[in-house]
């Protein structure tokens, strides 16, 4: 998967570590910044949500605010203690990217956020640290923190959204699996049952389909990558496959081909036909 974590140039000697300038930064910060959390908070969450409408929905948009309230609180609390236990509030950023994966968007939405957040949230500590007459050099070391912090969110985020990805790959294809098993099942499985196993396994049902038994490679390669509507299991004693009527052509591509039918096993003479007979070879839907 692309790495989509947001970086930045670094403004600190090079070698130098991000606890190294958690740690060099004043405690005192941590007391200028706390009581003006929730405005910057809503600064932040406002100007996400004009940028992107998206997370200005009832759904989302609790989520978002709650998110930004709490990185901007994370981020106060880290420099009043560097040293205070950082897992348990990882989980909610982790969670952040998972959730971009069940609503159906890619990771560039979250880390556009990522990135206004950062803008707004430097804005405001600036101006605040400048009517405290903040040393310069401290500003720039402050700045380095935000964008250091914002980097680790979005690596979160990435870490949360790839572990729902596969998690989700594994599941699916524990779904197709038990469609193909309902699919060559004897006594044969209702229409009902298999409609409804297709639609958990993202399958859509053709009119017909051809069941082909596979040979199990003795030579440890890897059988090639088959394309378009297939179900395999390659895991049972029985290894086969089942294809839609539209994706039959992939079968013969690799039928002419010796060298990947020897990979992918023998492909019997499959003809559409009816009746319950052939329903190990062949099913009408």
């Amino acid at each position: 998967m692309t790495d989509h974590r947001i970086t930045f140039e670094s403004l600190l000697t090079p070698g130098t570590s991000a606890d190294h300038l958690w740690s060099t930064l004043p405690r005192e910060l941590a007391d200028l910044f706390r009581p003006r959390v929730a405005e910057a908070a809503t600064d932040v969450f406002q100007e996400i949500t004009r940028a992107i409408p998206v997370y200005d929905q009832p759904s989302l948009g609790r989520g978002v605010a709650h998110g930004v309230q709490q990185a901007i609180q994370q981020f106060v609390d880290r420099l009043a203690d560097p040293e205070a236990p950082q897992e348990d509030r990882k989980a909610l950023f982790r969670e952040l990217g998972r959730r971009e994966l069940m609503d159906g968007r890619n990771l560039d939405v979250l880390q556009s956020a990522y990135r206004i957040g950062a803008r707004v949230a430097w804005r405001r500590i600036s101006r605040t640290a400048e009517r405290a007459n903040v040393p310069i050099n401290t500003l720039c070391l402050l700045a380095e923190a935000i964008f250091v912090y914002i980097d680790e969110l979005s690596a979160l985020s990435i870490e949360g959204y790839a572990t729902a990805q596969a998690r989700e790959a594994g599941s699916l294809e524990r779904r197709r699996r038990r469609l193909l098993k309902l699919i060559l099942a004897q006594p044969p499985s209702t229409m009902v049952a298999i409609t409804t196993a297709a639609a958990a396994a993202r399958w859509v049902v053709p009119s017909h389909v051809c069941a082909v038994a596979l040979e199990p490679l003795s030579d440890g390669r890897r059988a090639p990558a088959l394309f378009g509507n297939f179900l395999v299991d390659l895991e049972s004693n029985a290894p086969c496959l089942i294809v839609s009527e539209a994706d039959e052509r992939h079968l013969a591509a690799l039928s002419a081909n010796d060298s990947r039918r020897r990979r992918c096993g023998r492909w019997p003479n499959c003809r559409r036909r009816s009746g319950a007979g052939c329903r190990r070879h062949c099913w009408r839907g």
